[in-house]
């Protein structure tokens, strides 16, 4: 799971990967277009929908951040 979760974050922004701070937005790795790409990408990989909920910046302020928000929603 993962892995699948790593190589969706590489098809919209590979950079988020290799950032190692806690604030992708905020210090420009990532904008709002691409964190709704995001969010588009995993719906479609997982067949799964993200409630608004999940879609905020302090789950998703780095690669394990965003890992673990989707595993979360996956169950695992």
């Amino acid at each position: 799971m993962r892995e699948r979760i790593i190589e969706v974050i590489k098809r919209v922004n590979e950079e988020i990967l290799k950032y190692d701070g806690d604030n992708i937005i905020g210090e420009g790795i990532v904008d709002s277009f691409e964190i709704i790409s995001l969010i588009t990408e995993f719906e479609e990989e997982f067949n799964i929908e993200i409630d608004a909920e999940y879609v905020v910046a302090e789950r998703l302020n780095n690669a394990e951040g965003i890992i673990k928000t989707i595993e979360m929603i996956m169950g695992e």
